[in-house]
């Protein structure tokens, strides 16, 4: 048996090119570490994490004052009851079901610091299950155990723990919903799919779902079955207007005193904003929605062409860029897509000319998230529609990048020959 050392690692992923790409990695990986220590060692930053909106809302459902969930002065008043003794001038909205609400009660018997641990420690758990999970769908993790690694060095993963986010759930649905309608079993697939709702713009997936799925009726009752029975028990617990409230709220705190800064986010939506702040946002969203049923047109004229998993991977990115609310963390799905490409670029059957496609788009998606640390996120959401369309008509697309592939080969060649001369 050969023993997959980490020089081979960065062969096997990079090909002859892997010089190029591997001193950055390696200074990036330097990066991430420092990150965490920073974040995690100084205990204030749980005053800035969304861990505390989470626990706003888990107070105010657990006094039984579901039906004030939405009133900003409440949620104020709960969160400096969350943070006491500290103080701050700004609500961090919960803008979630009450279900979610519903689901962060248990953290609420904690002090909020000891709750925050706690949470990293949950996060990290669920995050552990999603890689033994993967390592039956992508082979390739049982031979090359360094891309194990991978995940908790993906910066959408480490702004999830450190800011106290719950997308690695999200991630871990994603994934299963995967994994059952690869196991052809859509009822289960279906009842996952409802608990999108923990992210309700998340929902934009399930119609990528439906239209690749084989048992389109089970999916859809085991979906409206879990999705009826999460509305239930929100209407529950908020004993009111649920629908109305909830929708005048989220369009209430969609604003960067809010936090929803669009500047920061990786969506379409957000990207117009950016481009055309004088413009009203209302021609926006529906400019956005226009785009998002077109690209269901592309897709579904695209679905005897693809694999299975191609298409799925499409459905993720497609789904990030149209929503309009997708910040980094969010863009933890983009993790399936990733192990879906690596599997597809160790296969002995893909071409080298394929391999240098893939690996230019699976460079893009790993360090995209990066750019956030420049402030200006929206402009990435034209590149995710870059990429999606790369996978979605991939013999078109792939010429330009083969060109690409062509030159460097070129350039490295004229290096080797520069060395031998020396």
């Amino acid at each position: 048996m050969v023993r997959y050392a980490p020089g081979n690692f960065f062969i096997g992923l990079f090909g002859k090119r892997h010089w190029i790409v591997t001193p950055f990695l390696v200074l990036y990986l330097v990066f991430i570490l420092v990150y965490y220590l920073i974040f995690l060692a100084h205990p204030l930053n749980t005053i800035g994490s969304d861990l505390i909106s989470f626990l706003t809302g888990a107070e105010i459902v657990k006094e039984g004052k579901g039906e004030l969930l939405y009133n900003l002065q409440t949620q104020y008043g709960y969160q400096l009851e969350v943070i006491k003794p500290y103080q701050k001038s700004n609500l961090l909205p919960f803008r979630g079901l009450p279900f979610l609400a519903f689901l962060f009660i248990p953290l609420t018997y904690f002090p909020l610091f000891t709750a925050y641990k706690l949470f990293i420690i949950v996060n990290t758990l669920v995050l552990v299950t999603f890689l033994m999970l993967s390592s039956r769908f992508f082979k390739f993790l049982n031979d090359k155990k360094l891309f194990y690694l991978l995940p908790l060095s993906f910066f959408p993963v480490v702004t999830s723990i450190v800011i106290g986010q719950y997308v690695t759930f999200l991630l871990l649905i994603i994934f299963f919903i995967y994994s059952y309608l690869k196991d052809d079993r859509p009822f289960y697939a279906g009842i996952l799919g409802g608990l999108l709702l923990i992210k309700p713009q998340f929902l934009l997936l399930v119609p990528f779902l439906i239209l690749i799925t084989k048992g389109k009726t089970k999916f859809i009752f085991g979906f409206l079955s879990s999705s009826a029975a999460i509305f239930l028990f929100s209407l529950l617990l908020f004993k009111g207007e649920f629908v109305s409230s909830y929708l005048s709220f989220l369009s209430q705190t969609e604003t960067p005193a809010f936090g929803s800064r669009y500047w920061h986010m990786f969506s379409f939506y957000g990207a117009l904003q950016s481009l055309f702040p004088l413009v009203d946002r209302n021609i926006f969203l529906v400019l956005n929605g226009f785009l998002y049923v077109f690209s269901l047109y592309l897709f579904n004229r695209k679905i005897s062409n693809l694999t299975f998993d191609r298409l799925f991977s499409i459905g993720i990115l497609f789904t990030s860029v149209f929503s309009l609310h997708t910040l980094v963390h969010d863009l933890i799905v983009f993790l399936i897509p990733i192990f879906i490409l690596l599997s597809e670029l160790f296969s002995q059957k893909t071409k080298s000319q394929v391999k240098f496609y893939l690996r230019t788009i699976l460079i893009t998606l790993y360090f995209l998230p990066l750019i956030i640390l420049s402030g200006r996120a929206s402009i990435s959401a034209l590149v995710i529609l870059f990429i999606a369309f790369l996978l979605l008509f991939p013999k078109s697309n792939s010429n330009i990048l083969v060109a690409i592939q062509k030159r460097l080969d070129n350039l490295l060649e004229d290096r080797n020959s520069d060395m031998t001369n020396q």
